[in-house]
């Protein structure tokens, strides 16, 4: 086992939205809900269409996550999506799993596929998201369409995952808050991956 005591978690709403304040401080103008067309490098400037418009400027960052695959073809960079599954459960006493007495965690082994991990239990009032505590499972096996992701979540599933953490968390009798689907971008030897919600 390893405690690492200086490690944590970025809260991603929290981090985009200062990731945009920051941006239009310094001039950047943000764009939402425009579905990209086509992008293309032509005579030093990168030209980018969608279905309201066309721009030109002399750098893009592309942010696709699961769609970065057909976004950045021109690249060769093989990559496949998968489907995720991810909890907030309660658990019976709530308190031994609050920031500061219980950490990000990660479990791999060679009993099992993939790597279990989670947070702790972060409120609704303090953080934005579900309030409880997270599990989460992340192994690359369910490739999936990011236009077609089949976002029902079974009892066997949640079971599946609830289960396999009880094995090493004595919280039982908790019960279920939310449970979503979530997509990731990977590399096919997963030597990076892109997560997002």
């Amino acid at each position: 086992m390893l405690l690492e005591p200086d490690a944590g978690l970025l809260l991603p709403e929290k981090a985009i939205a200062l990731y945009i304040r920051e941006a239009t401080a310094n001039g950047a103008i943000i764009r939402t809900g425009e579905k990209l067309v086509h992008w293309e490098k032509k005579n030093g400037l990168i030209h980018v269409r969608t279905a309201r418009g066309t721009y030109t400027a002399k750098k893009l960052i592309i942010t696709a996550g699961a769609w970065a695959a057909e976004t950045i073809q021109e690249l060769n960079i093989p990559l496949k999506v998968t489907r995720q599954l991810i909890l907030w459960v309660e658990p019976d006493d709530i308190s031994r799993f609050l920031p500061g007495n219980f950490p990000c965690w990660m479990l791999a082994g060679d009993n099992f596929k993939g790597v279990w991990y989670g947070f702790p239990y972060l409120s609704g009032d303090q953080f934005p998201g579900p309030a409880g505590l997270k599990l989460a499972l992340h192994h690359a096996e369910e490739e999936t369409d990011p236009d077609k992701v089949n976002r029902e979540i079974t009892k066997e599933d949640i079971n599946h995952i609830v289960e396999k953490a009880k094995e090493y968390f004595s919280f039982a009798g908790n019960r279920l808050i939310t449970s979503k689907t979530c997509l990731y971008c990977n590399s096919p030897d997963e030597d990076f991956i892109i997560d997002y919600l």
